[in-house]
């Protein structure tokens, strides 16, 4: 049995994105991959055996930071990522007659790219408003 961690500073869980229990306003000054930094060397003096990585380090989808900025930390710290969450935002959706489905082909060949580089081997879907059926659609 492996225990893995997840890294909670980008998913889209309600709530999450501040797991260093920091002042929030302060927190929210820190640049999103100074704040990866600062989670992933915390986990990388722990014994699990492997980060879940949140999906939006390395969809592309991000004018601050690339995947290779995001591989080469996971690198330097000597990380295991064994698995990612938060697969798909809330702009593509997944269900309903207005599925863009070029966009999210594109997106998720990107994405899987990607998670094969990294090595990890499990993707959680959640992905919340991505997945919201909308009334007009028959369940």
């Amino acid at each position: 049995m492996k225990i893995g961690i997840a890294d909670m500073v980008s998913n889209f869980v309600p709530g999450s994105g501040n797991p260093l229990g920091l002042d929030s306003y302060k927190w929210g000054k820190i640049k999103p991959i100074t704040q990866l930094k600062m989670v992933l060397d915390i986990i990388s003096q722990s014994t699990f055996d492997y980060v879940e990585l949140g999906m939006p380090w390395i969809n592309g989808e991000n004018n601050e930071f690339t995947f290779e900025d995001i591989e080469k930390i996971i690198i330097e710290k000597r990380l295991s990522v064994g698995s990612y969450c938060s697969m798909v935002p809330g702009k593509y959706k997944t269900i309903g007659n207005n599925v863009d489905w070029t966009n999210l082909n594109r997106y998720t060949t990107n994405i899987f790219s990607n998670c094969s580089k990294l090595n990890g081997s499990i993707i959680v879907y959640g992905s919340g408003d991505s997945r919201y059926i909308p009334g007009d659609y028959s369940r």
